[in-house]
């Protein structure tokens, strides 16, 4: 395996979503507390999807298909989780939600788009 690809397939997805967490909690919140706690949950979200993604391509290319679709099914339900949490502490919902399902639509583009996160399946 190509140790810059892996980098790329590992970093891309987890530091875009945090990018897009981050902005909108310091662009939406009035109070700095507010914007750290939705910066944690946005790291928190990455971190879970990252490890996720792992298992979702590698499911996605053996045996195992219809189990990488219930897990990138899984990882939509933590971002709107993510969204509902962020909104509970203060956001406004609407703009929150859409970030949410914009950075799992990125995440989605470079997996397949940019075939970002193919890193992780062996080739022969």
């Amino acid at each position: 395996m190509n140790i810059n690809r892996n980098a790329l397939g590992v970093l891309m997805p987890f530091s875009l979503y945090c990018a897009i967490c981050t902005m909108t909690c310091l662009i939406i919140s009035s109070k700095p507390l507010q914007a750290i706690g939705g910066v944690f949950f946005g790291y928190l979200i990455a971190l879970i999807n990252w490890f996720l993604l792992i298992l979702t391509v590698r499911w996605l290319f053996s045996i195992n298909r219809l189990l990488a679709v219930q897990v990138l099914i899984f990882r939509l339900l933590i971002y709107i989780l993510g969204a509902w949490v962020c909104m509970q502490i203060g956001f406004q919902s609407v703009l929150l939600f859409a970030a949410s399902i914009t950075g799992f639509s990125l995440v989605i583009f470079v997996e397949f788009g940019l075939k970002g996160g193919l890193c992780f399946v062996k080739h022969k």
